[in-house]
């Protein structure tokens, strides 16, 4: 059984107050698999002294319990259960906050416990979140002064005037310990985006970076040449097609990226398969996400870089309708490139035939690799084929 990761008691919508019924029921549901879990969340749970007390007592007792992940859509309380866990919780690291709103006084509170020296917390992250200007403002001077912070994620945060999330990404930049960086912001102008985008490559320390926009307008990017230290790269926004052309020539030259996710950049079917062919002949590659760019592949480019790419694991894209109408050797050709490939287990398929779905994959059963039945792929092409010949 694999790791649950979140240790997380629903309240079914309601919002409820902390008290030993279900603390009792974290401590069962740990107990039973104590290596399960590393992250508490308290999803529309409200705090008092007693409660927090008695939480702190709990996460202190189990160092598996790393992350603290609190939502609540209602305000949060004065007394805050963030700045205690902030100072007291000796084994979290890390904090992330969803989807509340953080009064004046409680965020206030919270950045002066994470300016503290003794403070363990090294990941930040704040997602749909509403603060305050004067919030914000002490959130940007924590961000751009400290060495600790390791991990921090900034999503959606609509209410931040733009002048301050403009202050947010010069802090961001002058950072020099954040290696995991998440940002997603629409409203920010098109120049800045680029700048941030190509400062945020150039980092050196930097090993994961996501960055999106909900925006549909298209942003030309730049691109720098990847620094080798970075192994994930995510970016969801509209590329012009000289952008994305720039960003394919770059992506040929880079040899260390593991994970790249280019969904809802809009590439169409000669950036997909653009993309697809700077990954051909990489050995570290191990997944590849290109779904949702209203385009399609044909099986020769896949086969190619099936083929190629030894370590790749999960390739998420579509073929069209037309690509069942090519020959049947050059079907079979690319059956046989997955059926041999050692570590390929999610495919992405076509989108149209499940349509309540834009990007699904298929799981493969590893057991029929050994046998000469047909494996769930083959049901799949096989299946999929007689449906659009129909």
């Amino acid at each position: 059984m694999g790791p649950t990761k979140v240790l997380w008691f629903s309240t079914k919508g309601k919002h409820l107050k902390l008290n030993s019924s279900i603390l009792a029921w974290y401590e069962k549901k740990i107990n039973k698999n104590p290596q399960q879990y590393t992250t508490l969340r308290l999803d529309n749970i409200s705090t008092d002294d007693a409660s927090t007390t008695d939480l702190l007592l709990f996460l202190n007792n189990h160092p598996q319990l790393t992350d603290f992940t609190y939502s609540n859509r209602k305000t949060l309380p004065t007394c805050s259960v963030l700045r205690c866990v902030a100072t007291s919780a000796r084994y979290i690291t890390g904090i992330y906050i969803d989807m509340s709103n953080i009064p004046k006084k409680v965020g206030l509170d919270l950045m002066a416990c994470l300016a503290l020296p003794k403070c363990p917390v090294t990941s930040l992250h704040f997602c749909s979140v509403r603060m305050g200007v004067i919030v914000v403002r002490n959130l940007v001077a924590f961000i751009r002064t400290t060495t600790r912070l390791t991990s921090f994620m900034f999503r959606y945060c609509k209410s931040i005037p733009l002048e301050e999330a403009r202050a947010m990404l010069d802090a961001i930049e002058a950072n020099t310990s954040i290696e995991s960086l998440i940002v997603s912001h629409s409203d920010i102008a098109e120049g800045r985006k680029r700048r941030f985008v190509y400062a945020a490559l150039s980092n050196p320390k930097l090993t994961s970076f996501v960055f999106s926009s909900d925006s549909n307008t298209y942003c030309d990017l730049d691109f720098p040449r990847i620094q080798p230290t970075l192994k994930k790269l995510t970016l969801c926004v509209p590329l012009p097609k000289h952008a994305w052309k720039l960003l394919a020539r770059v992506l040929k030259v880079t040899t260390t990226l593991t994970h790249v996710n280019l969904s809802g950049c809009c590439l169409g079917s000669e950036g997909v398969t653009a993309m697809l062919d700077a990954f051909r002949g990489d050995s570290t590659i191990e997944s590849i996400e290109l779904s949702c760019n209203n385009g399609y592949t044909i099986p020769d480019t896949l086969t190619a870089l099936i083929v190629t790419a030894p370590s790749l694991v999960k390739l998420g894209t579509e073929l069209s309708r037309s690509a069942w109408y090519y020959h049947r050797q050059t079907i079979n050709e690319f059956k046989d490139a997955v059926r041999n490939h050692s570590n390929l287990t999610y495919l992405g398929y076509d989108h149209e035939i499940e349509t309540f779905k834009c990007t699904k994959y298929l799981e493969r059963n590893k057991h029929n690799r050994k046998r000469k039945g047909p494996t769930l792929f083959d049901i799949m092409i096989d299946r999929c084929y007689h449906h659009l010949i129909k």
